[in-house]
């Protein structure tokens, strides 16, 4: 097929999810929109629980969500070809998606966690991961990873589609583009003190717990705040909180775990784009200490915002993040320990990392990704 005008089906199972896949999806779309020009045209396939009601970059389509999941090759092209009429191309953006031998896909692999750490996942939701993202490789045109880090876990896990694999690190959204030098919202009581923060979902490949002693062993005495919901396998880091303060709620709903000398632990729900933009902006530094990940978006985004990072090291957080972070290893907790002294005691240091940050995070922009894409979509449709 030529370089015509090519409609792009983008699947939006996971938009509006509250998640790094929720939020890569919306940023796919935002290119897609910009690629208009380029004679590339968006169309969102979108499950009944869409808010077709609300703005989006890209024009909509309702599907069934079976038909967005569906992860046998048995009956993809069944499940899914009236709704896709007109559409030359599917990019699944979390590698989950009918496998159809019709239409060419491109299909987005952010983390070959459930191959490797199947313990981080509940069993029926990584049978499910593992059969679908195994059926979608297979079938796909092109395989697109965030990180080189990843993509070496990807080749590891599926070495058949080394050809194919091409590395597209994401991108942030224009809350967290914006202008360092913009006033910080209006805060809370719990945050008008230095505070360190961690965002994601209080999960275990998250390590949150070994955050939350090493906070507790340092010195520094400001709080700690995480953003982010329970998720699975939870009760380890929720006896942990219990066991270090008392439990209340604060002014805005939060949890808070006062600890006996009034440092404190904060955590809040995951929150819109502007609101953690805020927290970035205030935040004494982003320490981001998960096992495994395909990229940590909250890194970038901290960084876009002029927040120093520190993240765990031998990890695609720290390709993501260059010179511009401290680094420990995530599990060793005195590591941990030493760096949040390292970032509480130097404030010229920190100074040089929010400048390095921001240099980094802007080697990453909508435009590039958006080009990458175009190029990634142009290989695939040949």
């Amino acid at each position: 097929m030529g370089f015509g005008r090519v409609t792009v089906g983008l699947s939006l199972l996971y938009s509006g999810n509250w998640s790094g896949t929720g939020y890569y999806t919306d940023r796919v779309a935002e290119a897609l929109a910009a690629l208009a020009e380029e004679g590339i045209e968006g169309l969102g396939l979108g499950p009944e629980n869409f808010p077709f009601d609300q703005p989006y970059p890209i024009p909509l389509r309702p599907v069934p969500r079976l038909s967005l999941r569906w992860p046998f090759e048995r009956g993809a092209t069944w499940i899914s070809r009236d709704r896709t009429q007109g559409v030359n191309l599917l990019h699944y953006p979390a590698a989950v998606g009918p496998p159809r031998h019709d239409l060419p896909i491109v299909a987005t692999l952010h983390d070959v966690g459930p191959f490797l750490h199947p313990e981080w996942f509940p069993p029926l939701k990584r049978l499910y991961l593992c059969r679908a993202i195994r059926s979608v490789v297979h079938h796909a045109r092109l395989v697109l990873a965030d990180t080189q880090w990843q993509a070496e876990r990807i080749r590891q896990v599926f070495p058949e589609c080394a050809e194919k694999l091409r590395v597209v690190p994401p991108v942030v959204s224009a809350e967290f583009r914006s202008s360092v030098g913009d006033a910080p919202p209006e805060q809370s009581e719990t945050e008008q003190s230095p505070f360190i923060l961690g965002v994601g979902t209080l999960e275990p490949r998250k390590n949150i717990e070994r955050l939350i002693q090493a906070w507790r062993r340092s010195g520094f005495e400001g709080d700690l705040l995480l953003v982010g919901r329970w998720g699975w396998k939870c009760q380890g880091i929720r006896r942990l909180l219990d066991s270090i303060g008392a439990h209340s709620r604060g002014e805005s709903g939060e949890d808070v775990w006062t600890l006996r000398y009034g440092r404190r632990v904060v955590r809040r729900e995951f929150l819109p784009s502007a609101e953690l933009a805020g927290l970035y902006r205030t935040a004494l530094c982003l320490v981001y200490p998960s096992l495994f990940e395909g990229f940590g978006l909250p890194v970038l985004e901290a960084m876009a915002c002029g927040c120093p990072v520190a993240v765990s090291r031998d990890s695609a957080m720290e390709e993501v993040a260059g010179e511009a972070a401290w680094t420990f290893d995530p599990t060793d907790v005195e590591s941990m320990v030493t760096m949040i002294e390292q970032v509480s005691g130097g404030e010229g240091a920190r100074t040089a990392r929010t400048r390095a940050a921001l240099e980094e995070s802007r080697k990453l922009s909508p435009q590039a990704f958006a080009q990458v894409l175009l190029k990634a979509y142009r290989e695939a449709i040949l």
